[in-house]
C-alpha cells in the first residue's frame, strides 16, 4: 500500500473524517475478498453504528453455518455478545422458526443462566406446548430447589405445584423426581 491521498493509500489526521450523503442508498461502500471494513481503536469501540430511524448495527450472512453477527471477547469477566436496553425492552432477543434463543457450554458451566433480584430468573410461556420443558439423557430433566423457609406460602418448595386445569385438578407437577430429589409440599 503507497502513502498518499484519497483511495488506496494510506492516511493519517488529527481530526475526524466527515462523510456526508444525501442520498438514500450507501454513504460508504467497501467490498472486499477479506475483511471489507476493520475497525481498531486504542481507546473506544472499534466499530460504533447509530441510527435515529433503523437499526444501529445490520449483519447478514448468506453462507450456511455462519453468523450474521458474531461476537467474541477474551476478558472472562466479559460477554462475547451483550445487549442492553434502557426503556423497558429486552436487553437481547432472539426469533426463529427453530430455536430463538440458544445456549451452550462446552465445559462444565451452564448453557443458559437466568438472574434476577425480585421476579422470575426464567420464564416459559407457549399458547399449545410446555411453558418449560427438561430433557436429560443420562440425568434429571428438571431439578428445583430452594433455600427459603417460607418460600411457597410457608411450604418452602423446590416446585410449587399448582394446576387451573379441570381435567388435572390436583397437581401442577405430573411426576415425581427420584431420589435424592425429594419432591417438594405444596398444597393440591
Amino acid at each position: 500500500m503507497r502513502h498518499g491521498r484519497g483511495v488506496g493509500a494510506l492516511n493519517s489526521a488529527a481530526d475526524m473524517t466527515f462523510l456526508d450523503c444525501t442520498n438514500s442508498g450507501h454513504a460508504l461502500r467497501v467490498a472486499g475478498i477479506g475483511r471489507a471494513v476493520s475497525g481498531v481503536a486504542t481507546a473506544g469501540p472499534g466499530l460504533h453504528g447509530f441510527s435515529n430511524t433503523d437499526n444501529g448495527v445490520v449483519g447478514l450472512a448468506v453462507a450456511n453455518a455462519l453468523n450474521g453477527v458474531q461476537g467474541q471477547a477474551h476478558n472472562p469477566g466479559a460477554s462475547g455478545v451483550y445487549g442492553q436496553h434502557d426503556n423497558n425492552g429486552y436487553g437481547v432477543a432472539g426469533r426463529s422458526r427453530n430455536i430463538g434463543v440458544f445456549g451452550e457450554s462446552t465445559g462444565n458451566g451452564l448453557g443458559v443462566y437466568g438472574a434476577s433480584s425480585d421476579g422470575p430468573a426464567v420464564q416459559g410461556a407457549s399458547i399449545n406446548g410446555s411453558g418449560v420443558r427438561g430433557v436429560s439423557a443420562n440425568s434429571v430433566g428438571v431439578v428445583a430447589t430452594t433455600n427459603s423457609a417460607t418460600a411457597a406460602g410457608g411450604n418452602a418448595a423446590g416446585i410449587w405445584r399448582f394446576s387451573s386445569c379441570a381435567s388435572m385438578p390436583r397437581s401442577g407437577v405430573l411426576a415425581c423426581p427420584p431420589a435424592p430429589f425429594p419432591r417438594g409440599q405444596a398444597a393440591d
